[in-house]
């Protein structure tokens, strides 16, 4: 595909590649995968198997697939009721244990890139966000619960619904006095002439957050879409028009606030079309620039190309199966959801959880150990165990792990895919290639998608003549570009 690219001399290749990666499967899956991460690695409820993230990622790829609007699919996220395995949507309540305070601070989080939490218990310390706009907010999601319906079983998996309960009345502690609780009747903080209205306190739980959606989604509030704008950005281009790419509401100041401005009005007026959206940005001198080899330094023109920035776990999966040529069923194996400590935070794993996560990863993709990586979630889950990255967090922020380089330098998988025997990849290349330079070139193609430079033929020709031994000259070069940075980071 990389050849047939470069070799493709129409001016419109590019035009018409982006159109044909947008329509194709693999579109729908990537995004539904991102946007499932940005709500499991902040899940207050830390049972994976209630909360349904496969039934999630489900959900959302049919989304992406049919390519429905944003406002519609937040829509659908922020009201679904029901059995999760029925409708993925619910996923998101389940995460929060439907819980309206959890609910307020994560929604206003994803769809509107505002923190408001940190006013749930006090007026935020440096905002103006106030402790009752926080619970107005959150007045939206009360009236519905997490209710267990079916039990797990050996070989079945558990299944929760949200369910509604009725008339809700929702309350906040009183300050001056803790034994108090103060009624709380639903508004919407991001005040509009239409959110501004007085809604009564009993109002019924369905209607609750049906009007608090259309409040986040309405063409009056232009947080939502500067909020996914950024996000979208900020996954494809490595750099977010804000500090914290889900911290962009109405109190933070944007960089080139003119393009986030320009970019989200016109998405708002065409109908949330996120394949417009990312046409548009992809179609961008910008995005298509070389990537700069570091982010950008203070005083330097900001946005001029791409950050580099590290790889999902789904995405090194595929790389993984593509470089090394691993069995289907290892991307086939739906997702799993790795366990989050407090407040949203990663959850470090002990050495020895890592360490059996790498062992189950690489047992899998020889097709060793199923029975167990399948109750832990699959081949994949293993590997989002190991390599999985929230969203959110800074590129800077992203590190690598003691476990994740023992898995690529050390690990099974690795070492006996590297290997050139009949029928693995390097086995075939060097069967095929009619010399050691064509060799190296499918090599780099088949890992990081480009062809050696003049100083990567040089480095690889020295080490050829100082080794000797054509093949292990081969295997030390294909695990080599298997443990590099650039193999694990999209560039």
């Amino acid at each position: 595909q990389v050849l047939f690219f470069v070799n493709d001399k129409s001016k419109d290749k590019r035009a018409r590649l982006i159109d044909a990666l947008l329509q194709s499967p693999a579109y729908a899956r990537n995004w539904a995968h991102y946007w499932k991460d940005m709500i499991r690695f902040h899940a207050t409820n830390q049972n994976a198997l209630q909360v349904r993230y496969d039934a999630l990622e489900d959900w959302l790829t049919e989304q992406f697939k049919k390519n429905k609007p944003w406002d519609e699919i937040a829509k659908a996220m922020i009201t679904a009721t029901g059995r999760v395995d029925e409708n993925g949507a619910a996923s998101l309540a389940l995460a929060h244990e439907a819980k309206p305070v959890e609910l307020a601070g994560e929604i206003a989080r994803i769809f509107l890139g505002v923190q408001i939490q940190c006013a749930q218990c006090h007026d935020h310390k440096t905002d103006s966000w106030k402790r009752e706009q926080f619970h107005e907010f959150a007045a939206f999601f009360s009236g519905t619960r997490a209710k267990p319906i079916v039990r797990a079983m050996p070989g079945q998996l558990p299944v929760f619904e949200v369910e509604v309960q009725g008339r809700p009345r929702y309350t906040m502690p009183d300050l001056a006095n803790p034994t108090k609780q103060i009624p709380v009747a639903p508004k919407f903080f991001l005040a509009s002439a239409k959110a501004d209205a007085k809604l009564p306190e009993t109002i019924d739980a369905v209607a609750r957050r049906t009007l608090g959606a259309s409040y986040i989604t309405g063409q009056d509030n232009p947080w939502f879409a500067r909020a996914f704008v950024n996000r979208m950005w900020y996954a494809l281009m490595g750099e977010s028009f804000y500090d914290a790419v889900d911290d962009s509401g109405p109190e933070r100041t944007a960089k080139a606030p003119e393009v986030i401005e320009t970019l989200a009005d016109q998405w708002q007026k065409g109908g949330y079309d996120i394949r417009w959206l990312l046409r548009t940005i992809m179609g961008t001198e910008a995005y298509q620039r070389r990537v700069r080899a570091t982010t950008t330094a203070a005083g330097k023109t900001a946005f001029a190309s791409n950050c580099p920035s590290r790889l999902r776990s789904d995405q090194i999966v595929e790389a993984l199966s593509l470089a090394l040529g691993l069995p289907e069923d290892l991307v086939a194996v739906p997702t799993a959801a790795l366990n989050r400590g407090p407040e949203g935070k990663n959850k470090p794993q002990n050495g020895k959880k890592a360490v059996e996560s790498a062992r189950l990863a690489s047992a899998a993709a020889q097709g060793k150990g199923q029975g167990k990586a399948t109750r832990l979630g699959g081949p994949r889950a293993a590997f989002n165990a190991l390599f999985g990255i929230d969203p959110s967090i800074p590129n800077d922020d992203v590190m690598g792990t003691i476990p994740q380089a023992l898995f690529l330098m050390n690990g099974p998988m690795v070492h006996n895919r590297t290997q050139a025997r009949p029928g693995t990849v390097l086995g075939e290349i060097l069967a095929t290639a009619p010399d050691d330079r064509a060799a190296l070139n499918a090599l780099y193609l088949r890992v990081l998608s480009r062809q050696p430079n003049a100083k990567e033929v040089e480095a690889c020709t020295a080490h050829m003549g100082k080794v000797g031994h054509r093949v292990e000259v081969f295997e030390d070069i294909y695990w080599a570009l298997i443990n590099s940075t650039e193999f694990v980071s999209r560039r």
